[in-house]
């Protein structure tokens, strides 16, 4: 018996219920630990390598609620910081974050992104040529978490065994059966 239209839209839409939901994302509900390595330069800027120092540095873009932790290098031996300068007024103010001093050996310091929104990030030492920009999503905006990943995997394999089996079901319908007996 051809299965009818009906049926066939039934297995359809079940299928379609069972993998829909695997592409709707979901963000990431933990902190993410986020880790970047800066290099400073007061003549030539921030760089993610000591080669490729710029003004102004390069955008670091994180998640409200991630943990960062920043690898700071001095490329020319002078001191510097880094700094979240949330009011853009080119000063450290008391409720900046802000890393220890850093001269001539790498400096590990991390801070919790809070507060969303797009910053200045600098140097309190050369503001003036050691800034970059800051980019904090608000919570749930980062990438797919790694469930999102798996759960549009199964969703694929579960459409891909759908249409298998309908394609099974189709054809045993179809094939011509062999004749009675005589």
């Amino acid at each position: 018996m051809i299965p009818s239209r009906r049926s066939l839209g039934l297995i359809g839409a079940l299928a379609l219920a069972l993998v829909l939901p695997s592409f709707v994302g979901t963000p990431a509900a933990a902190a993410r630990n986020i880790n970047y390595t800066l290099y400073g330069s007061s003549a030539d800027g921030w760089g993610f390598a000591s080669t490729n120092l710029q003004i102004p540095g390069p955008t670091i873009t994180v998640v409200q609620g991630d943990n960062v932790t920043l690898f700071l290098n001095s490329v020319d031996s002078a001191r510097h910081n880094w700094f979240i300068d949330y009011d853009n007024d080119s000063r450290r103010d008391a409720n900046e974050p802000r890393s220890p001093n850093f001269q001539t050996v790498e400096v590990k310091w991390n801070f919790t992104a809070n507060q969303n929104g797009t910053f200045v990030y600098r140097s309190q030492f050369d503001a003036a040529s050691m800034y970059g920009t800051l980019v904090v999503g608000p919570p749930g905006s980062g990438p797919l978490s790694d469930a999102s990943g798996t759960l549009i995997a199964v969703g694929v394999i579960v459409l891909i065994v759908v249409a298998v089996g309908v394609a099974v079901m189709m054809w045993r319908q179809t094939r011509v059966p062999p004749p009675p007996p005589t």
